[in-house]
């Protein structure tokens, strides 16, 4: 149970840098990032009004979000012994957990929103 925490933890850590690195340090790509589809779809299904936030700190918690989305996919997915199954299964978990992900992610956002 603890090699699994820990390889949790280390995989989410790389995953992040790795996201922050090409994306948050970058001014060229966090202004390309505005258009991606997580942007679009905060805007577009829960009317968050993107350009009230800070975008760089919206940025940070939409990459925490899909990097928390695809090592909850990998650890549970890693727990299935067949390989063609652990992929089925892996694309259902993404699926589940992104919706969820993003549906706690636009509520809290609204949230914040309306504080402002």
């Amino acid at each position: 149970m603890l090699e699994e925490i820990i390889l949790f933890t280390f995989t989410f850590l790389l995953i992040y840098g790795i996201y922050a690195m090409m994306i948050l340090k970058s001014e060229k790509r966090l202004e390309k990032y505005k258009t991606s589809v997580e942007i679009k779809d905060l805007e577009g299904k829960y009317h968050i009004q993107t350009n009230r936030f800070e975008f760089r700190k919206l940025a940070r918690m939409v990459l925490i979000t899909n990097t928390f989305d695809i090592c909850v996919t990998a650890a549970l997915a890693c727990l299935i012994p067949n390989f063609i199954l652990m992929f089925l299964v892996g694309v259902l978990i993404l699926l589940v957990v992104i919706f969820i992900s993003y549906h706690l992610l636009g509520t809290y956002l609204k949230k914040l929103e309306r504080k402002m």
